[in-house]
């Protein structure tokens, strides 16, 4: 489906304004302007070191390259 067919805009919007999807969002600034990233561009991500994303606690998280972080 081509990213500009009207029902791939209806479909991402669905999926855009999810109230999961938002807070997953959400939770994935603030870890980025905890870290200093935001707005940073995207070579770099942030890591959960034991893989659980909902484990946002500062000793958890790590700036990583996102080929780094790709990899697991």
């Amino acid at each position: 489906m081509p990213s500009n067919s009207p029902e791939y805009i209806k479909a991402h919007m669905e999926y855009r304004d999810n109230p999961t999807q938002r807070n997953r969002r959400k939770l994935a600034n603030r870890n980025r302007r905890a870290k200093g990233l935001y707005g940073k561009g995207r070579d770099k991500e942030i890591d959960h070191i034991d893989n659980d994303p909902t484990n946002n606690a500062k000793s958890n998280l790590r700036v990583v390259p996102r080929a780094v972080n790709r990899r697991k």
